[in-house]
């Protein structure tokens, strides 16, 4: 747990006081039971201090269980600050970890199950290391101040009392064990449960469409049965631990107070030091109740660190490697013997060369599956050829700085993604301090004015969750300015104006004409008015796996 959480995702300041106030409360514990022995005493006409003035203990006493009830409220507050606040540091830690994972990573792992990392697994283990872990020490100084004094006012009954101590452990260890081994199934359960909420929300209109609401309730109520059964079978191993600490505490203090009385009865031991041997006998089992409940938090918590551990030790990209300075003009791009295959299925290039003329429009085409959208991730540097370079004027575009590669070029993807804001907003992602007239600029030159200026609001009306409230070819436009607005040397368009009319299609090619000159543009697309915009096409073919694919330009 430790490799998940450094010492300074900790608010150390917050903890420090918190776990000052959780001492001198086991110290305010430790002096009621000398207390109480004083009172009895003195009921029993057996004063220990018979000078003293019986009504100040009282006093004394009142005083103490108020600062106690003090302190333990501005502890709790204490440490649930410092919980809030450190699982807001680790929720962080992991998400951007998360943001600087490779592609694939996403392609393979459920968002579900991100979700469930960034929210339960971070509350899990923020929980159990603030309000839990730091309850150890003042619950070990109570035990051993409570032991000490029980051994000192009679040794044999304290010596006895101790006794339990190894049957104590032995109990947290073994009850321990099975709540971990639920823990660690709860958390995947959460994070399969998590996946279909997110993806029944995501995909409320295709069930509505195909009437599976049925099917989707039905799917998601066996999921919830089977997190309940998980929760409860964690539930109940968890909370076993504390049941058999308290049963075998109390029967302890039960033989506590028969052999007291016993030794009362040989006047071994007085009344007021019997009163206060069961006194601290309470205070001396009462933590180890606490301890046992901790241990399975413990547990709780080992199942989520082991989850965050394996996603904090996912290899991210190489950010700060390479080159900052990017090619000049004209930017030919080159690509040169590549393989590639995504993981677990067959390969997809095997020794494509291919090459596209800087400072040209190349209309990539080819069917369904050959590579198109591939070729461009590769370009991108999502993925890496397994074989093969990349070049830009001659230069490998892995010896490039990722962000500087990226930023010079202007990609608009086949699946337009949007996010909640404004229309504006979306121009201007990624490149937020742009000049109004700009943003302006480029939403006129995709024709999202067109249709914007037909809204109340205008670039500033809101475009819901993932676009829902815009068409298809309106979420295009967005896309074709916001890369407009980035002004890159490169540009790669694919399927640019597949959901555009026929008319708009040619108002908006007709304009890229002009933008386009002088840059590196790849376009793929099937689309007649779109391939007016090339200079020259290439033609993909899934090629032979033993057949090297060499491609003319």
């Amino acid at each position: 747990m430790r490799s998940v959480v450094s010492a300074d995702d900790i608010p150390r300041r917050t903890l420090l006081l918190s776990l000052l106030l959780m001492i001198l409360d086991s110290a305010v514990s430790l002096s009621t039971p000398a207390l109480a022995a004083v009172v009895v005493a003195d009921l029993l006409g057996e004063p220990i201090f018979p000078n003293l003035n019986i009504a100040s203990i009282y006093l004394l006493w009142i005083l103490l269980v108020c600062l106690q009830a003090v302190i333990r409220f501005h502890s709790t507050v204490l440490l649930g600050t410092a919980a809030a606040s450190t699982a807001a540091g680790l929720r962080l830690k992991a998400f951007e970890h998360i943001q600087l994972l490779p592609v694939s990573f996403f392609q393979q792992r459920e968002h579900g199950d991100i979700l469930s990392l960034l929210s339960e697994d971070t509350r899990r283990v923020s929980q159990f290391l603030i309000q839990t872990a730091t309850e150890f020490a003042p619950h070990l100084l109570t035990i051993a101040g409570a032991a000490y004094i029980v051994v000192s006012i009679d040794p044999w009954t304290g010596l006895g009392a101790l006794c339990i101590m190894p049957a104590v452990l032995l109990a947290i260890r073994t009850t321990g064990r099975l709540a971990n081994r639920y823990s660690k199934e709860l958390s995947d359960k959460h994070a399969v449960h998590t996946e279909m909420t997110n993806e029944g929300l995501r995909l409320h209109m295709l069930s509505k469409a195909f009437t599976n609401e049925a099917d989707d309730r039905l799917k998601y109520k066996h999921s919830n049965a089977e997190l309940l059964g998980s929760e409860m079978a964690f539930l109940k191993a968890s909370n076993l631990i504390s049941p058999i600490v308290q049963a075998i505490t109390l029967t302890t203090l039960i033989g506590l107070i028969w052999l007291g009385k016993t030794r009362l009865e040989s006047s071994s031991l007085s009344t007021a030091e019997l009163t206060s041997l069961i006194m601290y006998g309470f205070v001396l089992f009462r933590p180890l109740s606490a301890l046992g409940r901790a241990y399975g938090a413990f547990q709780s918590a080992e199942g989520a660190a082991a989850r965050l551990q394996t996603l904090l030790q996912e290899e991210r990209e190489p950010q700060e490697t390479g080159s900052t300075d990017f090619p000049s003009a004209p930017h030919d791009i080159e690509v040169e013997n590549i393989s590639f295959a995504y993981k677990e299925r067959p390969q997809l290039f095997n020794g494509l060369s291919v090459r596209f003329s800087g400072g040209k429009a190349t209309a990539l085409t080819g069917h369904n599956g050959c590579g198109k959208t591939t070729l461009i991730h590769l370009l991108l540097r999502f993925f890496a050829p397994t074989e093969g370079t990349i070049r830009i004027n001659g230069k490998d575009i892995s010896e490039i700085k990722l962000s500087t590669l990226r930023s010079h070029i202007a990609y608009v993807p086949q699946n337009v993604t949007l996010v909640s804001g404004t229309i504006k907003d979306n121009i201007r992602f990624g490149i937020e301090n742009s000049d109004p007239e700009f943003v302006d600029a480029a939403a006129k030159q995709a024709m999202v004015t067109a249709f914007a200026s037909t809204l109340p609001q205008g670039l500033d009306t809101p475009v819901g969750p993932k676009g829902a409230r815009l068409s298809g070819g309106q979420k295009q436009r967005i896309a074709l300015a916001r890369a407009l607005l980035k002004n890159a040397p490169i540009l790669i368009f694919d399927e640019p104006t597949a959901m555009f009319d026929e008319q708009s299609e040619v108002q908006v090619i007709d304009t890229l004409k002009h933008i386009c000159a002088g840059k590196t543009v790849i376009m793929v697309t099937h689309r007649a008015a779109a391939l007016a915009l090339a200079d020259n096409s290439i033609h993909l073919e899934r090629p032979l796996l033993d057949t090297p694919t060499k491609v003319p330009v």
